[in-house]
């Protein structure tokens, strides 16, 4: 006679805060949510708890009140893939040597989880209330399914906030294992940084003029894709000159939204994804959280999804503005950890990055690039895209 297997109930799943250090081994490899879906009620009761030590946190782009980063060395130690500075990261605050800044790009990161070069032991998400046995993802798709699939225990922080998000952003309440009920509002963007996109490096005429510039290489009826820098932001105001634009980026943001609104984002000549906003994390305020709650025309899909090249080549007209310091003529550009102050060189981890994802994909690369003015050389262009730089 065959055993049978008794699946548990959703209700015998619950847990309160104080019951998920004890979920937890210490030495333990934590993944979290970034952004406005990052757990921080969770993290809290983490960091209140003497009994844990030894913690890995890995996460994507840190922000909003995270207790661990002011903890001592050895109990929790971070690890980020981007870092804005004014989470804490890079700061000369006494706590060097607490946090990781592992630069990568985000397509990669499914393919570090599967050879094991990324370990991960529990994942901390935060969802939506569960509906016909499933939960949402919410603003937080980015690369929370791939260490949900890779992590021995996972941990949900539900909240009646989240919204309930189209796309490829569903996972089966079957894949966690423990959930706490949590229904504190979602942190807006200042909440999360605060005042860090009403400051820059470059005066207002230079952006500006920025700003201007990069229109210009822009159609009307091409698809956006945006680079994390608050310095992809100066071209937001210009792009209200032109129609019927599509976006396929990463980040949704508060300007992208207002730019839904004023029917200049349409998305109605994408090749791909048509009449629909394609994204997989954003922050925001209510009015945007409550815009993205079962929105059919807002998809979030994985960032493997959202920089996978096959995917991207079948985009026309894709045009890709991303934030630099300096480029080279093969190509190279070097990006940072996304800070906003040069008054401090040490806060600056500049890293060379090659954005392999240009080369081969006929599309436009516009990089913002304040102290560079060099044009790709045309002899150079049958090699990959056009490239504006300044």
């Amino acid at each position: 006679m065959s055993e049978t297997t008794i699946v548990p109930t959703w209700a015998s799943k619950q847990i309160n805060l104080n019951q998920v250090v004890d979920k937890i081994s210490n030495g333990s490899s934590v993944y979290i949510g970034s952004c406005a879906a990052t757990a921080e009620a969770t993290l809290t009761a983490m960091t209140d708890d003497w009994k844990l030590a030894d913690i890995r946190i890995i996460q994507l782009i840190p922000g909003g009140n995270l207790p661990h980063l002011r903890e001592s060395v050895d109990r929790f130690r971070t690890l980020s893939f981007y870092s804005f500075q004014k989470t804490g990261f890079f700061e000369s605050d006494g706590h060097e040597g607490l946090q990781d800044y592992h630069p990568v790009s985000l397509d990669s990161v499914p393919r570090l989880l599967e050879e094991g070069k990324l370990h991960v032991d529990v994942a901390i998400i935060k969802v939506s209330r569960p509906h016909k046995n499933y939960v949402s993802l919410g603003m937080g798709v980015d690369v929370t399914r791939e260490f949900v699939k890779h992590a021995t225990t996972v941990i949900a922080e539900v909240n009646e906030n989240m919204p309930w998000t189209e796309g490829h952003s569903k996972i089966a309440v079957s894949e966690i294992d423990w959930w706490v009920s949590v229904n504190h509002p979602l942190p807006s963007t200042n909440e999360l940084w605060p005042g860090f996109f009403e400051r820059s490096t470059s005066s207002v005429d230079v952006l500006q003029r920025i700003g201007a510039n990069i229109v210009k290489e822009i159609p009307d009826k091409a698809t956006l894709k945006f680079g994390v820098s608050p310095l992809c932001t100066c071209v937001f105001p210009y792009l209200r000159q032109r129609k019927d634009l599509g976006l396929h980026t990463d980040i949704f943001s508060p300007s992208l939204f207002q730019l839904i609104q004023e029917g200049v984002i349409t998305n109605k000549y994408k090749t791909i994804d048509t009449g629909r906003t394609v994204v997989s994390n954003a922050h925001g305020d209510h009015d945007l959280y409550d815009f993205l709650d079962r929105n059919p025309i807002i998809e979030f899909h994985p960032s493997r999804y959202l920089n996978d090249l096959q995917t991207l080549a079948k985009i026309d007209n894709l045009i890709s503005i991303v934030g630099a310091f300096k480029i080279d003529l093969t190509g190279q550009i070097a990006t940072d950890s996304i800070s906003v102050s040069d008054e401090n060189p040490s806060n600056k981890l500049k890293t060379a990055h090659h954005f392999c994802i240009v080369f081969g994909i006929p599309y436009l690369l516009t990089c913002l690039c304040c102290r560079f003015q060099i044009q790709r050389p045309s002899s150079m262009v049958g090699y990959g895209p056009t490239m504006r730089v300044y």
